[in-house]
């Protein structure tokens, strides 16, 4: 017999969930990609051309970061698309937090891009833009409930 004090989450809420923690891993998996694939470049760019980007401690500095920026994305995407079909927030205020954490950097690099006169490149800034916005969106999520409760098993 169901406990009449949990109140019955309606299914359209918990599909609203999932679907929104989907969005969120997916996301999250295609901004760690994409920083592996910058971190690779930024990599090789270095090695073939010493002092075109940076120098040689600052460059590897800049590279083990990417790294483990990419290596982070990855992991919180993982991590959301495992648990989506559960209720924990723990993924999702990870996923805040890290996304948080790239928006901060983007706007920095996207400002020292300006200052020095090199060409803009916003799209990875306005993807983790959109990875935090879904996030906060799915943190936000409050259950409604059923408008009848499910069937009991007749016993």
């Amino acid at each position: 017999m169901p406990n009449p004090l949990v109140p019955f989450v309606d299914p359209r809420f918990t599909e609203r969930l999932r679907r929104g923690r989907t969005w969120v891993g997916v996301l999250s998996l295609v901004v760690g990609a994409f920083a592996l694939i910058g971190t690779a470049a930024t990599a090789v760019l270095a090695s073939l051309r010493p002092g075109l980007i940076t120098s040689g401690l600052v460059g590897a500095v800049l590279v083990a970061f990417g790294l483990m920026e990419g290596l982070a994305y990855l992991g919180v995407g993982i991590w959301v698309l495992v648990t989506r079909r559960g209720t924990t927030s723990a993924p999702i205020i990870t996923a805040v937090v890290l996304s948080s954490i790239g928006v901060a950097l983007g706007l920095f690099d996207v400002l020292t891009e300006a200052l020095s006169g090199r060409s803009l490149q916003v799209w990875a800034l306005v993807v983790v833009a959109i990875l935090l916005g879904r996030s906060i969106r799915v943190l936000r999520m409050k259950p409604s409930p059923a408008q009848f409760p499910p069937p009991t098993r007749a016993g």
